[in-house]
């Protein structure tokens, strides 16, 4: 379980929590008058859930896009292909 710390006292004992965040695997929830802001996790442990926090993100990349395809701004596949190749980015795909 986080423990709540405030933003005050985090400030006032950072090396003291990352200390504990590293070694001891312990996390912190950083409040702003009484509000959680941030986490403080390890790096083991944010390099553990990088994955999972990519896969999120991803999904509402996807969830984003598919709600301006139904709202009618989409666009051609092909156009958005063309638009990478002129930003210099490939593609593995080149049959269309």
């Amino acid at each position: 379980m986080a423990k709540v710390v405030s933003a005050m006292e985090l400030r006032k004992e950072l090396g003291n929590k990352l200390e504990r965040a590293y070694h001891r695997n312990e996390r912190f929830i950083v409040e702003r008058k009484g509000k959680p802001m941030a986490a403080l996790i390890g790096m083991e442990e944010y390099q553990a859930i990088l994955p999972f926090l990519e896969n999120i993100e991803d999904l509402r990349d996807a969830e984003e896009a598919l709600a301006d395809y139904r709202a009618g701004r989409g666009r051609p596949f092909t156009e958005f292909l063309k638009e990478l190749e002129a930003r210099g980015e490939t593609t593995e795909t080149t049959d269309i």
